[in-house]
């Protein structure tokens, strides 16, 4: 069975008291993206900032297609949305898909 080496890196610095962000940057498959001219289909990059552990915003690229979020979480209740772009395609070819995802949960 072939091998590949995923890398990744995250950040989480924070700013204040309620407030704190994380930084994430991932590069996966890096022995089969040397083979290939578009890196970029092997690369996520993150952000999210926190305030009170109640609101997030999310801010990113999944395989070179931006991606954007926010939540809203209480002691009980948590809502999140999310639009991202998922590839499709083939190597030679790529395809954009755009995905939205809603999440309601109760929690305790």
């Amino acid at each position: 069975m072939k091998q590949d080496i995923d890398v990744a890196v995250a950040v989480f610095p924070i700013h204040s008291k309620d407030s704190r962000s994380t930084f994430t940057a991932e590069f996966r498959k890096i022995q089969e993206a040397a083979e290939v001219s578009d890196k970029s289909r092997y690369t996520h990059i993150g952000y999210e900032y926190n305030y009170g552990d109640v609101y997030f915003l999310r801010a990113g690229m999944n395989q070179k297609y931006w991606t954007a979020g926010f939540e809203v979480a209480s002691e009980y209740t948590q809502f999140q949305v999310a639009l991202y772009g998922e590839d499709i395609g083939t190597p030679t070819k790529p395809e954009e898909q755009r995905r939205m995802v809603f999440k309601f949960a109760f929690r305790f």
